[in-house]
């Protein structure tokens, strides 16, 4: 009997393991080709395209492959001293005593400013979420202000986050409400991904598939740059996205079916196994 359930459970093991997707290019919302001297370690700064196309809040549906459709290890890595900056505007409520905004991507983002349209100061309190289904999450609560003087102004700072929600919300404290619309200032750290061209190239980009899992397989001690630096910058072509519908993949669908089966298996196995012992000791009794 134990030889028997370790055989099912042997066999049904190696068909989930077997189910597990392999992911291709053509699985992913957005691809980039990447063009440069292969058997060299090329660098990219990861285009702002890509973070507007990511499906997965820690950025983990990114992909690199070969000419061949196979995937290439790599590895992400903050750009020294360089940022990328972005103005979002908001939606006002009806009752104006907030407003919302979407930066439209999973962006890593190291702050996030509020900028009055007019002379005003108020205090708000900012609130963010990764999907729209969610629940709005406390983040601080500041006080935004803009202060003209004769030949300039003076607004207040930003926000220091770390943080890739693309939902944000500030809503009036106290009895206040926004008497004019207010922008929104994002800025996050510019990364560079960085991959060995294996083969002649060109090599894709692909990203925007919340499905599979983060990988990264490159391992860089240092990161070399300026003069003595051991990369070269790759060409990106033009971004390429289809918006796709997520579904639950025929994979995991077989692998339910699967564990289903292997669920009925066992308990016909225990059930055997105890008529099984059941009937042995009623023969022991008899005698």
């Amino acid at each position: 009997m134990k030889l028997i359930l370790s055989l099912v459970l042997s066999f049904f093991a190696v068909h989930l393991f077997a189910d597990t997707p392999v992911p291709k290019p053509e699985d992913f919302a957005g691809s980039i080709t990447l063009e440069g001297e292969g058997g060299r370690l090329l660098k990219i700064e990861i285009p702002e395209a890509v973070y507007s196309g990511l499906l997965r809040p820690d950025r983990g549906d990114i992909r690199v492959f070969d000419v061949s459709g196979a995937i290439v290890p790599f590895t992400v890595l903050p750009a020294a001293d360089r940022t990328g900056e972005k103005i979002i505007a908001g939606q006002l409520s009806p009752d104006r005593r907030s407003m919302e905004f979407n930066t439209e991507g999973f962006y890593p983002l190291v702050s996030i400013n509020f900028l009055l349209g007019e002379n005003d100061t108020i205090d708000v309190r900012v609130r963010n979420k990764y999907n729209a289904a969610y629940n709005w999450n406390s983040v601080d609560s500041i006080t935004l202000y803009r202060l003209n003087s004769e030949t300039e102004y003076t607004v207040n700072t930003p926000l220091a986050v770390r943080s890739s929600a693309p939902f944000w919300r500030i809503e009036a404290r106290g009895e206040f409400s926004f008497s004019s619309p207010v922008e929104c200032q994002i800025k996050w750290t510019v990364q560079d991904l960085i991959f060995f061209g294996r083969g002649g190239g060109p090599w894709t980009l692909a990203y925007g598939n919340s499905e599979f899992s983060p990988m990264e397989g490159l391992r860089l001690d240092e990161y070399p740059s300026g003069e003595n630096s051991i990369f070269q910058t790759a060409v990106a072509g033009e971004p390429r996205y289809i918006p796709r519908e997520e579904q639950i993949p025929e994979t995991s669908r077989g692998q339910w079916f699967l564990w289903t089966i292997l669920s009925l298996a066992v308990i016909i196995l225990l059930t055997l196994a105890l008529i099984t012992a059941k009937s042995m000791s009623k023969n022991k009794s008899g005698e």
